[in-house]
């Protein structure tokens, strides 16, 4: 008798499992085409590189805004900024560094967990940007009421544009190795 639904594999593999038998549960789910009720990333950035990153796009989008109320909602001082994920920026810091406020990074993280999210599940493909954007769909909006739909937007792009050019980079590297170890 051949198992159908995700019930029927769900209660397949309790039952292997409650019988010791790991080897065959691993087995069946791997056979069945059940599609996970939650998907999890294959890779997480830390969270000290997301803070960095999200300095960085704040550097480059809200400075260029002028706007008091940007800077007030999504920066914050190296007093105030949180010591755990601020570590990698204040140690990298010589003066020039921006430190993202907590909603700027969640922010940022957010966009790193769906890009990470779709490239560790799909191979980078063409509509990956639009796969990551659609997932951005009930995300707050950053930014003051004045600037927050232009300066989103304009952080999306710059932040999607960055992770794809050390994306690319990246998988460029990683192919020059595999041909270098291959005619070797």
């Amino acid at each position: 008798m051949g198992l159908v639904g995700t019930s029927d594999v769900a209660g397949h593999v309790d039952t292997l499992l409650d019988s010791g038998k790991q080897d065959e549960a691993s087995k069946t789910l791997k056979a069945s085409s059940i599609v996970p009720d939650h998907v999890y990333p294959e890779q997480t950035s830390d969270a000290r590189l997301i803070y960095y990153l999200a300095g960085y796009v704040a550097r480059r989008k809200i400075l260029t805004t002028k706007c008091r109320d940007c800077f007030e909602d999504l920066l914050t001082s190296a007093e105030d900024a949180d010591k755990d994920i601020s570590s990698f920026t204040a140690f990298c810091d010589n003066g020039g560094l921006l430190y993202p406020s907590q909603e700027l990074f969640s922010f940022i993280g957010a966009l790193e967990d769906s890009f990470t999210l779709c490239c560790s599940w799909n191979k980078l493909h063409r509509d990956s940007i639009s796969e990551v954007m659609d997932s951005m769909r009930n995300l707050p909006l950053a930014g003051c009421t004045a600037h927050n739909k232009a300066l989103t937007s304009s952080i999306v792009k710059f932040f999607m544009m960055t992770r794809l050019f050390f994306t690319r980079s990246l998988s460029t590297r990683s192919e020059h190795r595999k041909e270098r170890r291959r005619s070797t």
